[in-house]
């Protein structure tokens, strides 16, 4: 039987959409990262290995909360990775035809999300630093 092996990856800080796609892989192994961040830290609790080391895992778990936290940034970035991977199709010659579309959208997409996160301030800045950067 041929399984798909998945690793987790961290994004690049020159790509902002290797941050979309790290957090897309890391919904699909979040059984497993929940069920080795509990495990490590169970043992470390136990007292299976030294609290000292820097690997030691003693709080370090995603939380329901940082879930949520991510699924709200996973909505926030999928309309952009869509309209990039739309626009750099062999077709687009990024022409204003094929862009002024793409703004309106994420424009809207963005306006919807302040909406959306206005209670959520560190969410809200990152909408508003993306509005910032399409209105100008």
């Amino acid at each position: 039987m041929d399984e798909t092996v998945f690793t987790v990856f961290v994004g690049n800080i020159t790509r902002w959409s290797s941050a979309y796609e790290s957090i897309l892989r890391e919904f699909c192994l979040r059984e497993a990262i929940d069920e080795f961040t509990n495990m490590a830290i169970r043992r470390n609790v136990n007292g299976e290995r030294d609290f000292n080391l820097q690997e030691a895992l003693v709080h370090d778990e995603l939380l329901p909360r940082d879930w949520e936290l991510l699924a709200s940034v996973k909505e926030i970035l999928a309309p952009i990775k869509e309209w990039t991977l739309k626009l750099q199709v062999r077709y687009s010659n990024g022409c204003v035809a094929d862009i002024l579309p793409a703004m309106d959208e994420l424009l809207d997409h963005l306006e919807m999300c302040r909406v959306q996160f206005h209670s959520k301030d560190h969410l809200l800045a990152m909408v508003n630093q993306g509005w910032a950067i399409l209105d100008k």
